[in-house]
């Protein structure tokens, strides 16, 4: 009677952890599913950033003249920021494009 207490015993002891087990590795695969997600969107946008890029080295004109103007918006004092996007909404309301 004590041995097969004791072999029950044991299973449940097993059983729990297994179900342990399966616990931590579910939540697990959890993690490893959101850091693919989040490293596939990652993918995405370095892709569309680089043909953007490449688009802009090849055309040159109009496309790379307004992001040399967005890049150095972006650099610029917060006083001279407001300013350059003061002229840039006069020149939507000029254009109608605004």
């Amino acid at each position: 009677m004590i041995v097969r207490a004791d072999t029950e015993l044991q299973a449940r002891t097993t059983d729990r952890l297994h179900v342990g087990i399966d616990e931590v590795l579910l939540a697990e695969m959890e993690v490893l599913g959101l850091f693919a997600n989040e490293a596939a969107i990652a993918l995405d946008l370095l892709q569309k950033a680089r043909a953007a890029r490449s688009v802009l080295e090849e055309d040159g004109g109009d496309a790379a003249a307004l992001a040399r103007f967005a890049a150095r918006l972006d650099e610029a004092e917060p006083d001279k920021r407001e300013a350059a996007l003061q002229l840039l909404d006069a020149l939507g309301r000029l254009l109608k494009e605004r």
